[in-house]
């Protein structure tokens, strides 16, 4: 039994069985913190700090979990629990084993995958909590204290990839900053471009078979009923374990930031991107789908179900600018390829109005003259569009990436 008073250190109470042997006892007593706690002052903190700013280089981008609550709600910590089927399971294990990872590493890849889906990315980063304890670490396995820390994963993930091609990425990482480990999350965070907003979330996998180890260490002790409550930092929270030959999940969140709803339809996309484990060969990423019928009809027809009567004569140029009186200072354009990065209904109408007055001042742009186009993407490609129509002349992209 672990217990700590406001008052009093962390004690530890163990019943020993009578006639039982006292090897627990004594591999705590060999392994006191103030050693664990003399390895930790002599790592290279600063060389743990080049290793994360080199790791999160570049990355300017969150890619938490999407907020679905409007914000000024009370806090209200939930859990959805389920357990992956005993075949599912065992499918991730067999891809684990085929390509020299752990499972959880392919579980951590499972959550990749989700989090490039959800914002439509290469690069994602999660947080995941390790032990703390490293092999090397004097009495890593029964040191008593809490070692635990959180540190950023950032993976790659292609959509030529495979479920095993990311765990691979996703050990790799793990294993390439193991060494740093220790640096605390805060510390870390000062390397990232995105500071404290570098995660949102964290990645959990519980791999320690407590009850087998009571039983192995305190012979004749056997564990009953068990309860236990736990509470994340975050407003949400991904904690996975495998016992008795399934992988079971806790998804922990914040029901003032994420819906039930939003929470229950991920845990179906966890399931079905651990499901694709089965397949053999495993499919490429871009072949695999998030949504069940139902979920694709709302986003492919519901969603884009738009059509409303027009007026027979109206142009383009008609119901933007009708637009631009009901709603003039909504956000119509928004380009990152700008400093004026959102620009209001009005705003816009006025600026493509400015320059239509002087395609027509200047050019001769009329009624059926064709006005090539040589832009990028861009806001101002969008700008000049528009402004080409409302001078009456009819417009022609021209791609400056083809050869003239």
């Amino acid at each position: 039994m672990l217990f700590r008073s406001p008052s009093r250190p962390l004690r530890l109470i163990v019943p020993f069985p009578p006639g039982g042997s006292n090897d627990m006892m004594a591999r705590l007593i060999a392994a006191p913190l103030s050693a664990a706690l003399g390895w930790l002052s002599t790592r290279d903190v600063d060389a743990a700090r080049r290793a994360f700013a080199e790791a999160l280089r570049g990355c300017t981008e969150p890619t938490g979990l999407p907020r679905d609550v409007a914000p000024g709600g009370d806090r209200d910590p939930r859990v959805h629990t389920f357990a992956l089927e005993a075949d599912t399971t065992t499918a991730l294990q067999r891809v684990a084993a085929a390509g020299g990872v752990t499972i959880g590493a392919v579980l951590q890849a499972v959550w990749a995958v989700l989090l490039a889906q959800y914002h439509q990315t290469s690069d994602v980063v999660y947080g995941l909590t390790v032990s703390g304890r490293p092999p090397d670490m004097p009495g890593a396995l029964h040191t008593v204290g809490c070692f635990i820390n959180t540190v950023p994963i950032r993976v790659t993930v292609r959509p030529d990839d495979t479920l095993a091609t990311v765990a691979a990425v996703v050990q790799q990482r793990y294993l390439s900053l193991q060494d740093h480990q220790h640096l605390p999350l805060a510390e870390i965070q000062a390397e990232s471009p995105l500071r404290s907003a570098l995660l949102d979330h964290v990645f959990v996998f519980e791999n320690y078979p407590w009850r087998e180890s009571v039983a192995s260490l305190l012979p004749g002790v056997r564990v009953g009923a068990s309860t236990h409550r736990e509470e994340l930092p975050y407003a949400f929270g991904i904690v996975c374990a495998l016992a008795q030959g399934r992988v079971h999940v806790r998804l922990h969140f914040d029901a003032s930031v994420h819906s039930p709803r939003a929470i229950t339809a991920l845990a179906a996309h966890v399931q079905r991107v651990c499901t694709s484990a089965a397949a053999d060969p495993l499919p490429p990423l871009h072949a695999l789908s998030l949504l069940d019928d139902d979920e694709y009809a709302q986003v492919v027809t519901a969603w884009n179900r738009t059509a409303h009567p027009l007026a027979a004569t109206s142009t383009l140029v008609d119901v933007f600018e009708a637009a631009c009186r009901r709603t003039p200072h909504a956000i119509a354009l928004h380009a990152d390829d700008t400093a004026r990065a959102a620009e209001s209904y009005d705003v816009l109408w006025q600026r493509a109005q400015a320059l239509a007055r002087r395609l027509r001042r200047d050019h001769g742009a009329s009624t059926d003259v064709l006005i090539g186009i040589c832009l990028p993407r861009s806001a101002r490609f969008i700008r000049t569009m528009l402004a080409v129509l409302t001078s009456g002349g009819a417009y022609l992209p021209l791609d400056p990436s083809l050869p003239t």
